[in-house]
């Protein structure tokens, strides 16, 4: 008796313990902006937009723009298909680089990381890509295209 209460526990425990590990599946199908501070009609810090699309549950449509702000409002974006897993996605400029940016999505939020073996390894270029937070701004689905100053 004392053994099957044992065993019982312990498929309890080893239960919990994996729905632990494994995060909620979350739709990370929408838009996200990321608003910079404006003074004097001039955006002084970082801006850009992140649209959406969940293919199926291990793939994601992306388009990604961000912009450093003034003086140089220098900018970077990209549009590619990616693999989704765990909430989180990673983007390579090629699958060799020593730089990649990874995303990891929330309800309402994405988070952007941008990893490297050489700070000036990354084709973005320098203070570009800087890790943040982009808030959900739309649930709807986004139309995937490549950014362009009009948009």
């Amino acid at each position: 008796m004392k053994s099957m209460f044992m065993m019982a526990a312990l498929i309890s425990c080893s239960t919990l313990f994996l729905h632990a590990q494994i995060p909620a599946f979350i739709d990370p199908t929408g838009t996200y902006t990321l608003k910079g501070e404006v003074r004097n009609n001039k955006i002084m810090s970082s801006f850009g937009e992140i649209r959406v699309l969940l293919i199926d549950s291990e793939k994601i449509a992306m388009c990604f723009y961000i912009a450093k702000g003034y003086p140089g409002n220098e900018s970077a974006s990209f549009t590619d298909t990616l693999r989704y897993a765990e909430n989180k996605t990673e983007y390579k400029i090629s699958p060799d680089a020593d730089c990649s940016v990874l995303f990891s999505f929330k309800k309402q939020e994405a988070e952007i990381t941008q990893i490297y073996s050489d700070p000036q390894g990354c084709d973005f270029g320098k203070g570009i890509l800087t890790s943040t937070i982009f808030e959900k701004s739309s649930d709807e689905k986004p139309v995937i295209k490549k950014f362009s100053r009009q948009n």
